[in-house]
């Protein structure tokens, strides 16, 4: 069994992005739904489909982090979901705040504190 890099944390925090294509970031931004977050990436659900390669300028809100979680990502999959018709995302961190890593490792910190294996103890 691989074991990930970063583990993973179902949340369902407020969730936009936009696309970013050529040097712009154009229109409004597209709310989601997230499925989980990590240190590392998050999974989202979107009704349109999103190519894989697709650079994302994310915004991430929770009651649980002291202000906005604002980054760049990288969309690594995109799943056609059967029931629904939406599509599911993987999209990779590779920058996340403003002149440090004080955020990206908020969010880990964040995720490790909330899990736990079957015994309790964290991962």
């Amino acid at each position: 069994m691989k074991r990930r890099k970063f583990p993973r944390l179902d949340e369902s925090w407020n969730l936009t992005y936009r696309v970013i294509e050529s040097a712009s970031i154009e229109g409004s931004p597209i709310n989601a739904l997230m499925l989980n977050v990590s240190g590392g990436g998050v999974c989202f659900s979107v009704e349109a489909p999103l190519a894989p390669g697709s650079i994302l300028a994310v915004e991430m809100e929770s009651a649980d982090l002291d202000s906005p979680v604002i980054c760049l990502a990288r969309c690594v999959w995109c799943n056609p979901r059967k029931l629904d018709g939406r599509h599911d995302v993987g999209a990779e961190f590779f920058w996340v705040g403003w002149k440090d890593d004080t955020a990206q490792v908020t969010i880990a910190e964040y995720v490790k504190q909330h899990t736990v294996d079957a015994t309790g103890a964290g991962v």
